[in-house]
């Protein structure tokens, strides 16, 4: 991916997966230079893989379009 991002994992029943993901991703929106956070959440007709597939080709498109300078001055992060 062309943006900093983290994943933040959950289950089934809505709890997290991984307490250090959420702390990862909470520190990452947190850094003074970030202005802006794509959130982006699968449903369940993706399995993990394929929603990070899916969701690389969109933010490397997006990063085509005009995001370079948001991604190279580190300003756009996708969690």
């Amino acid at each position: 991916m062309k943006f900093d991002y983290a994943d933040v994992q959950f289950r089934t029943d809505g709890s997290l997966h991984d307490r250090g993901q959420l702390d990862a991703a909470t520190a990452l929106v947190r850094k003074p230079h970030v202005t802006d956070v794509l959130v982006l959440a699968h449903g369940w007709n993706n399995d993990l893989d394929q929603a990070r597939r899916l969701y690389e080709r969109l933010t490397d498109r997006l990063y085509d379009v005009g995001g370079k300078v948001l991604a190279d001055n580190g300003r756009l992060v996708v969690v």
